[in-house]
């Protein structure tokens, strides 16, 4: 299989099965125990804290990071859980992820802040309101999963108001950008930060969400206390380590991998340009992070030409986002960005990662010569 969808899931790194094994040797016991083997639990998971608040560019103690089941839960709880008693609205990105974009309009739903959904320009940036400046928070895709438009972090936090005692909470989904991208956390006063474990080519069930310590989480999850309070739950010591190692590694070729990235967009734009293709679309801006690049061949199903060179060819792609590909709907990101149904229903996604290869795109435009040449 050639695997081009790590905007879905990052394929695992080839040594995550070995260290599995390694580490569920070495730590496997329960970290909250009082045991000298749960302290050496304990002590790891301390390790791996700091690992990647280094990856960040941050020292120990300037953040805090809640170790979550994935992304998803860690945008919850920043969102349910970071508003504490603050008075305003939400601002929400008009192309974020289901899992910021849900938990933003529950507030609404159950009668609670006003939510700002903001719309997007045809190059998927946000365009704030005139409520920009009256909020609680502002959650923010860093880079868009779709089509991986990119956001100015430090721009934004400029129109909040700036970083004075006032001023609203940032928070950053970075699924997309940890690894691949420079988080400016302090230059745009980032205060939650939501990570994943599966998107670097690590553990599929481990997240991260990483806060500053003056924040007051509120916890959604009950029970044994652990982490503070704010997540009950017994710790997965060797997912966190897993994840710590992948974002290490993902880090550290961070520069190459971007360069690598780069150079088999801009043949894929190339080869679709010149390939004979029925009229199609580019839906990834220019300034986007080039490891993801969407198009669309309005008129035809993305859907039924995924399957078709999956099937055929062996090649993984997407159609756009994977968690809204079991529902059926089209990409309310696309729709944000003036997009028609038509396009919509073209777009077909792919996402490089650690192991893609020019050979990779050679086959996939023959794959889809081949597969709208038999629609």
């Amino acid at each position: 299989m050639i695997y081009m969808d790590y905007a879905g899931s990052g394929r695992p790194r080839p040594w995550l099965g070995s260290r599995y094994a390694e580490y569920v040797a070495a730590y496997g016991v329960n970290p909250h125990g009082g045991s000298c083997f749960a302290e050496e639990c304990r002590r790891a998971i301390l390790g791996a804290e700091r690992r990647v608040l280094r990856c960040l560019g941050l020292e120990e103690g300037e953040a805090g990071i809640i170790w979550t089941s994935g992304c998803t839960e860690a945008l919850n709880l920043a969102v349910q859980g970071g508003l504490g008693g603050r008075d305003g609205g939400i601002a929400v990105d008009g192309g974020a992820h289901p899992a910021m974009l849900e938990p933003c309009l529950a507030w609404r739903a159950r009668g609670g802040r006003p939510v700002q959904v903001t719309p997007l320009t045809a190059e998927g940036q946000m365009r704030p309101g005139e409520e920009f400046r009256s909020l609680a928070l502002a959650a923010v895709c860093h880079v868009n999963n779709e089509t991986g438009a990119k956001q100015d972090l430090v721009r934004w936090r400029g129109a909040l108001g700036g970083r004075d005692r006032g001023r609203p909470l940032l928070l950053v989904d970075a699924a997309q950008s940890f690894g691949r991208c420079d988080i400016p956390w302090r230059e745009a006063g980032v205060d939650l930060l939501a990570l994943s474990g599966r998107k670097l080519g690590g553990p599929a069930a481990v997240g991260a969400l990483v806060y500053r310590p003056e924040i007051a989480l509120q916890p959604l999850l009950l029970g044994g206390g652990q982490q503070r309070g704010v997540r009950s739950g017994t710790l997965d010591t060797v997912g966190i380590l897993l994840f710590a190692d992948a974002a290490e590694e993902a880090c550290a070729r961070r520069v190459a991998s971007a360069e690598q990235a780069a150079g088999l967009a801009a043949r894929l734009w190339e080869g679709l340009a010149a390939g004979g293709f029925p009229a199609w679309r580019r839906l990834s801006p220019a300034a986007g992070d080039p490891h993801i690049a969407a198009w669309s061949f309005p008129g035809y199903e993305g859907a039924v030409v995924m399957r078709m060179i999956a099937e055929r060819h062996g090649i993984l792609i997407a159609t756009g986002s994977a968690c809204s590909a079991e529902s059926g709907k089209t990409s309310h990101v696309l729709a944000a960005m003036g997009h028609d149904r038509a396009v919509a229903r073209g777009a077909l996604r792919v996402s490089f990662g650690w192991d893609s290869r020019p050979a990779d795109v050679e086959a996939l435009l023959q794959a889809l010569a081949a597969a709208l040449a038999s629609y």
